[in-house]
């Protein structure tokens, strides 16, 4: 049951961060709830132990909850992954990121977190922060399922991209940013309320999928162009609205 109430949570979340943030491709893809759902069933996901009564909780979790997650990180599986990072003396720092090779999946991006080779191609914040003095002392799972067939995956990954937007956003990972603030209200908490500091600079889902890209019919396209107007319109009549009521004589 556990299970089935954290999915329907997790969809609901998905399904309003998509419709209210995400760029067209992806509502072009996940075109309803149904298809987020069937998605998401499809590749099987299973959560780390405990999720469903952190979420439920009056208060965040601390940074030792996702340090007491099992670092084990299988191969050939997609992943949305947790790193914690910690200095002495200094706020606990959490990262939110995802895997989804083909082949090699999140085990392979999460190792490339901890070799020094690869140290200038990580995340802005992490690299800065690891050249300040913090040090990368737990990866974990918060959620992970089977590499999909590569006929599925480029489809698939669009599900996978909006869930590490999902926990992003749960966790409040994010740098303070007055840009990121609206995704606040989406989060079970008070974004003040954590006691660690974030690492995201972004929502994921206003950017497209790392990977193959996906070819679009005619009728996609179309789609897209659809929202992208709409979009538009709608920036338009608030903008105008506010200037409005900025000046009502103007």
């Amino acid at each position: 049951m556990e299970g089935t109430d954290l999915t329907t949570r997790l969809l609901a979340l998905l399904w309003a961060l998509i419709v209210t943030t995400a760029i067209p491709i992806y509502k072009t893809i996940i075109k309803d709830k149904d298809i987020l759902s069937n998605f998401i069933s499809e590749l099987g996901i299973v959560f780390c132990p405990g999720l469903m009564e952190v979420l439920a909780g009056d208060a965040p979790p601390a940074i030792e909850w996702f340090e007491s997650l099992s670092g084990d990180i299988p191969n050939y599986v997609w992943g949305v992954y947790v790193l914690v990072l910690r200095k002495p003396d200094c706020r606990p720092l959490l990262y939110v990121g995802s895997g989804t090779q083909n082949r090699k999946g999140v085990r392979n991006r999460i190792l490339f977190h901890f070799r020094s080779g690869d140290a200038e191609a990580r995340p802005k914040r992490v690299r800065e922060a690891t050249e300040n003095g913090y040090r990368i002392v737990h990866a974990a799972l918060l959620a992970h399922a089977p590499a999909p067939p590569t006929g599925r995956s480029t489809t698939l990954r669009f599900a996978m991209i909006a869930l590490e937007a999902a926990f992003s956003v749960l966790f409040w990972a994010f740098v303070p940013s007055s840009k990121l603030l609206l995704l606040g209200f989406r989060c079970p908490w008070p974004p003040h309320a954590f006691t660690y500091g974030g690492l995201c600079t972004h929502n994921p889902l206003t950017r497209p999928p790392m990977g193959p890209s996906i070819d679009l019919t005619a009728e996609q396209l179309e789609e897209m162009e659809e929202i992208r107007r709409q979009e538009l319109l709608a920036y338009h009549r608030e903008y105008a609205r506010t200037m409005r009521e900025r000046d009502p004589e103007a």
